[in-house]
Order: structure tokens, then sequence, then C-alpha cells
């Protein structure tokens, strides 16, 4: 991909950019869901693209394909300095750019297992296990796990001589207790609801929820709701932890 932002980049100089930077994106993402002891989905999904960014006669042009062939670059990177040249001419103050440092340089989400290396039939033995220890409280009536993985993956490079590669892995996981009873229904989700605990790390991020083991106390919690007595009308102060308070703002 990256040579894909250099043709690029290449191009758009040679077609009169004063200023150019192109940026590859490869976009990798994976969803698994279960429902009690049957896998419910299994998704994995990639998609990539190249933006050229210019500058002519103090204005912008932009352009991006997600067509990765040779001639379709070529074009976007001349269609991005044709823009800019059209701009130019209703142009009311030329843009001058600000000195900067040269960047290169490289970085990767600290992880110690990318989740993408971790076979699919083990994230869901992960998942079914948890699903199954739910269910360790007899009275409750669905229990759901899931897990979701994104890689991205970007190259920039510059006609200034910038040349980065950033790859970013981010996740979730949770389990999603379901108790049914007297035209009630109640839920316990862990750890968060919204398909549970979402971050940049690894597959141990994931293992380190310890979901099997937690199963079954929500499970229990979700029950426990459909009997618990209503709280009396009062006034106090109420304190909401930072899960809660992202949800309300």
């Amino acid at each position: 991909m990256k040579d894909l932002a250099q043709l690029a980049l290449d191009e758009a100089v040679a077609a009169g950019a004063g200023y150019a930077d192109a940026r590859a994106v490869l976009e990798e993402g994976e969803s698994l869901s279960v429902q009690d002891d049957r896998v419910e989905g299994v998704e994995r999904s990639a998609t990539r693209g190249v933006g050229v960014r210019v500058l002519v006669d103090g204005s912008w042009g932009f352009a991006g394909t997600a067509r990765l062939d040779r001639e379709q670059i070529l074009a976007a990177a001349r269609h991005a300095v044709a823009i800019a040249k059209a701009s130019a001419t209703a142009q009311r103050r030329a843009v001058r750019l600000a000195p900067v440092q040269v960047a290169t340089g490289s970085y990767t989400t600290p992880h110690a297992t990318d989740p993408f290396d971790v076979g699919i039939d083990d994230k869901l033995e992960l998942l079914l296990a948890a699903a199954a220890a739910a269910h360790g409280e007899p009275k409750l009536s669905l229990a759901k796990a899931s897990f979701d993985a994104w890689r991205t993956t970007k190259w920039f490079v510059s006609s200034e001589g910038a040349d980065l590669q950033q790859t970013l892995l981010q996740l979730a996981g949770g389990v999603e207790c379901i108790a049914v009873g007297d035209g009630e229904v109640q839920v316990r989700s862990y750890p968060n609801s919204f398909r549970g605990y979402c971050a940049t790390g690894g597959w141990e991020d994931i293992v380190a929820l310890d979901l099997v083991a937690k199963a079954q106390q929500h499970a229990e919690q979700a029950v426990a709701l459909l009997d618990a007595p209503y709280l009396p009308p009062q006034t106090g102060t109420l304190v909401l932890n930072a899960n809660q308070v992202a949800l309300q703002i």
C-alpha cells in the first residue's frame, strides 16, 4: 500500500503540485457473536483506498480512490491537481504552509497478541464458554457474547519528506445476560452495554476480562433484578461512574 501512496505523490508533484501528500489506508474488521449454545454471526471485512492532497498556487485540491490499479491512482493524483488549479481561480488568499520538521517513523498499538492472529475457532470457543457459564443460573432466559476487532493501517508520505506508518488495533468484547419473568425483562451486561469493553490493545485484553468467570455472576444479578424491590422516591445525590457519564453526555 505504501508504494501506491508514493506513486500518487510522485504523480501529483509531476503534475504541478507545489506541495503534496498521499495517504493509503487499509481497514480490517472482524465481528463474532453467539447466543446460548449457537453461533449467531461471523463477519470479516476489509476496505482500502488512497487519498491525495495537493497545494497548487496557494489553493488546495483533493481526490481519492478505492480502485487501486496504477491508472486509477495516477488519475486521482492528476484530478487533485486539477481541482486545486480550479480552486485557485476563485482564491481570496493564498494558503501558505508553516515550516515543519520532517517526520518519519512508525507506530503500532502496544499489544502482545494481534487479535487477527488468533483463530476464529479459538475466539468462538471463548464466547460459547461464556454463554454456557451464564446459563449456570438456571432461571436465565438468554445469554449472548460478542467480540469485535478493527485493525487500521495507514501510510503517509509527503513532498517534504514525511514517511509515516501507523497501525491501530481496537477491540471489544462482552457478555449480555437476559432474564424474563412476569412480563418483565432485565438485562445485565459485562463489562459494558453496547457489545462490551472497547479499547485499543491486543487479544490479551479480552482474555483479561475473564468473561467465563464473570458471566454467571451477571446472570444471577439479572435474575435477581426480576424480584428486586423498587427504590422508594427520594431526593439525594447520584454518583455516576465514567462509563455511565459517557452515555449521558
